[in-house]
C-alpha cells in the first residue's frame, strides 16, 4: 500500500499548523484539491481565507476558488512587469484561522520583504495562522542534484528540506505518468501553444514517472521516519545514528552536502557538515564565499556546519568522528593524482585506518571534477 497522507503531532502550543499538497509535477491537481479543501474547511464553519492562488488559466482551479474569501495581494513591479505576491502583512491584520498559499516554493519579486514565500509562510505560522499549501517534490533542496541527472533540468526556486519535514501534514496529490500527460494533451495544464515546449524538455514520459517515483519515495520515508521517531523517542540518544560530512570551500560542496543529508534523515541520524583549514590561512575570497553557500545550506538541511584548523585533515576528521561519536563519514573523491597516491597513501586510506568504528562513503564527483582534500591540504 502505498503511503498517501503523513500526518504529525500538532504544532505548540501559539503556532499555527501547516499542511502541503505534494505532487510529483505541474498539473497533477494540487492547487484544485487544496481549494476543494479549503471549501470543506469552510462548510464546517472554519474561518479561511485565500493569501494567493496560481491558477496558471485552469478554469477549473479558478472555480473552485470562488466563495472563498481573498485578501487582496500585493502588486510589486520587476522589469517592467506587475507581479501580484503573497501580502503577509495584510493576512496578519485579517487574522485568519487557516490561509490558503499557494506554491510554497515561489520566489517573491526583489525587493519584496522576503526572498521566499515559504518565509513568508514561516511569519505567518509563528503568528499562530494555519497555512495550507502546495509543493511538487523537485522543489526539495536536498533533491536538486537528483531531479537534474534524471530531468536535465536544474530547478531554482526550491524550499530547505527542513520545512517540509516540519509540516503537521503532508498529502499526496498522485497522477500516473500517462494521466498527466492525457491532461497536457487536453490543454488542461498549459495553453495549447505551451504543450510543445513542454513535452520536449520536462513532460517526458520518463521524467514524470521518475519525478512520481521521487514523490512516492519522500512519502513512504516521511512515515519510516515518523515511526523511528516514536521508538527512536525511547531510546538512549547515545544509540542514533550520527552522519558527518567533509567538505572543502568549491563548487562541490553543495552536492556533497545533498548526498549526505539523504542518508541522515533515511537514519533520522544527527548531522554535522565539516572543513578543516590550515592554521592561520585565510580563505580567497571565492573560498569564503563557497564555504558561506555549503554552511548556509548545511544549516538549512539541519546540519550543524563547523571549521576546524588543522595541519593534517586526515587527522582532524579522525579526531572530529572519535570525539562526536559519529557512524557515518561521507567524503568526496580526492584531487590525488596516483603517483602521490604511492608515494604517500590514499588519502581516504589514512582517514580510514583512524577510524574503525564508523563507516564511510565516498561520493563520485561528476564530468571529472575532483576537488575535494589534496594533498597540499
Amino acid at each position: 500500500m502505498r503511503p498517501t497522507a503523513i500526518h504529525r503531532p500538532k504544532a505548540s502550543a501559539g503556532r499555527g499548523t501547516l499542511k502541503i499538497f505534494l505532487g510529483a509535477a505541474p498539473g497533477v491537481g494540487k492547487t484544485y484539491r487544496m481549494l476543494s479543501e479549503a471549501k470543506d474547511r469552510l462548510a464546517r464553519g472554519e474561518d479561511i481565507v485565500i493569501g494567493v492562488v496560481e491558477p496558471h488559466g485552469r478554469p477549473a482551479t479558478a472555480a473552485m476558488a470562488e466563495g472563498l474569501e481573498r485578501v487582496p495581494t500585493r502588486s510589486a513591479a520587476y522589469r517592467g512587469t506587475a507581479f501580484n505576491e503573497l501580502d503577509t502583512e495584510a493576512v496578519l491584520c485579517r487574522r485568519p484561522t487557516t490561509a490558503v498559499i499557494d506554491e510554497l516554493a515561489h520566489a517573491n519579486v526583489p525587493g519584496s520583504p522576503n526572498k521566499k514565500r515559504w518565509q513568508d509562510v514561516a511569519e505567518l505560522l509563528a503568528a499562530g495562522v494555519n497555512v495550507v499549501t502546495t509543493l511538487n517534490v523537485q522543489h526539495l533542496e536536498s533533491l536538486g542534484d537528483m531531479v537534474e541527472n534524471l530531468t536535465g533540468v536544474r530547478v531554482r526556486e526550491t524550499i530547505p528540506d527542513a520545512v517540509f519535514a516540519g509540516a503537521d501534514d503532508i498529502e499526496l496529490v498522485d497522477l500516473s505518468a500517462d494521466e498527466l500527460l492525457a491532461r497536457l494533451g487536453r490543454g488542461e495544464v498549459y495553453s495549447r501553444e505551451k504543450i510543445p515546449q513542454a513535452l520536449s524538455r520536462f513532460f517526458r514520459k520518463e521524467n514524470l514517472v521518475a519525478l512520481r517515483e521521487l514523490a512516492l519515495r519522500q512519502m513512504a520515508e516521511g512515515v519510516e521516519a515518523q515511526w523511528r521517531g516514536v521508538v527512536g523517542a525511547k531510546q538512549d540518544k547515545s544509540l542514533r545514528e550520527h552522519v558527518v560530512v567533509c567538505v572543502t570551500p568549491t563548487p562541490r560542496a553543495p552536492h556533497l552536502i545533498r548526498r549526505a543529508y539523504r542518508f541522515a534523515r533515511a537514519l533520522q541520524a544527527v548531522f554535522d557538515c565539516l572543513t578543516v583549514t590550515t592554521p592561520g590561512a585565510r580563505m580567497t575570497k571565492e573560498e569564503a564565499r563557497h564555504w558561506e553557500t555549503a554552511r548556509k545550506m548545511a544549516t538549512e538541511l539541519g546540519a550543524n556546519a563547523i571549521r576546524l584548523e588543522g595541519d593534517n585533515p586526515a587527522d582532524e576528521i579522525a579526531r572530529y568522528m572519535k570525539s562526536a561519536g559519529a557512524t557515518l563519514l561521507v567524503l568526496g573523491e580526492t584531487a590525488q593524482n596516483r603517483f602521490s597516491e604511492i608515494v604517500r597513501g590514499s588519502f581516504i586510506n589514512r582517514v580510514s585506518r583512524q577510524i574503525r568504528r564508523a563507516d564511510i562513503v565516498v561520493i563520485a564527483t561528476e564530468g571529472g571534477e575532483r576537488n575535494f582534500f589534496s594533498e597540499n591540504d
